[in-house]
């Protein structure tokens, strides 16, 4: 990563974290909550993981804007919804689209984000961002966000903060089907779908407690194994369509600095099975966090 580009421009190369999206890009410990948006798990495919060429630019205005751009290998660190197929178990680890035995600097992924602060007081700040990707490996894929977050701090003296956050996305994956997607009688391509977003509120009342609410949903078309005569063996593979809402209360309780402990109790509710034959189910969370030495990224949520 450069470090004294002239005219605000900043260059990084390797394996990184690409500049897409809000909380995809930062690590699950420094989530405001305890678990990753299903909507974000989904549709990215886990952290924000890249491997290419990023620049990022801040233009030399009176007003703050952070431009980015890159050409990576693909975003995600695990099998996105839209590219996969989804076990009967609710496992996705399969690609349902097929990879060519070459690829071209067009089948690369390319995506670009912009992002901005409005100061709407003395005490409040605006942030919104937003992203598109576009590329091809197992099948053509492309990526769509907008993100913003709302803080406002009551008193100028004081510790207390309130911040209202949310993104919505969408994505879509289409092409030449895998031998796993492929069926007797079934055309030998496809796509898939999915679009989504989570919003939270969170309150932090001085140094130490920090509780928030959060709304998650995630509408799909995708592929997954079907059981269609109802004995439990996947009989067939085909798209499937459903949608997830997951209902979370969390508080964060800061010991200091480096030690966090929190809590956090879900409700998930699905039009397919979300748990072992239920189309609900809640979710329970206790994460004690511990920073030891020197511990800074790139991006906060």
């Amino acid at each position: 990563e450069t470090t004294a580009l002239p005219y605000g421009l900043k260059l990084k190369a390797g394996q990184f974290f690409a500049d897409f999206t809000r909380l995809g890009k930062v690590h699950s410990h420094d989530l405001p909550f305890t678990d990753r948006p299903l909507s974000l798990d989904r549709i990215i495919g886990g952290e924000d993981k890249a491997r290419g060429l990023e620049f990022s630019w801040i233009p030399p205005i009176g007003h703050y804007i952070r431009l980015t751009g890159g050409i990576v290998d693909n975003i995600g660190a695990d099998v996105p919804i839209t590219s996969g197929i989804t076990r009967l178990d609710g496992e996705s680890d399969d690609f349902a689209f097929h990879s060519g035995d070459h690829r071209t600097f067009g089948d690369l992924m390319y995506y670009g984000r912009a992002a901005t602060i409005f100061e709407l007081g003395s005490l409040v700040n605006l942030n919104v961002g937003a992203d598109y990707a576009h590329g091809r490996d197992r099948g053509a894929r492309q990526i769509a966000s907008g993100d913003f977050k709302l803080s406002w701090t009551p008193r100028p003296d004081s510790y207390d903060l309130f911040e209202l956050s949310g993104e919505y996305l969408w994505s879509r994956t289409h092409g030449a089907l895998s031998d796993d997607a492929l069926l007797p009688g079934v055309r030998t391509t496809g796509s898939a779908n999915a679009y989504g977003g989570y919003v939270y509120a969170q309150y932090k009342f001085g140094k130490s407690w920090q509780p928030g609410v959060r709304f998650d949903y995630l509408h799909d078309r995708a592929f997954g194994e079907q059981n269609l005569d109802g004995d439990g063996v996947p009989d067939g593979v085909g798209r499937i369509g459903d949608n997830v809402r997951t209902y979370s209360a969390y508080v964060n309780y800061h010991l200091s600095e480096f030690n966090r402990l929190r809590l956090e109790v879900s409700y998930i509710q699905g039009d397919q099975l979300v748990a072992a034959n239920s189309r609900d189910d809640w979710q329970a969370f206790l994460q004690w966090t511990i920073t030891l030495g020197p511990h800074k990224h790139p991006f906060s949520p």
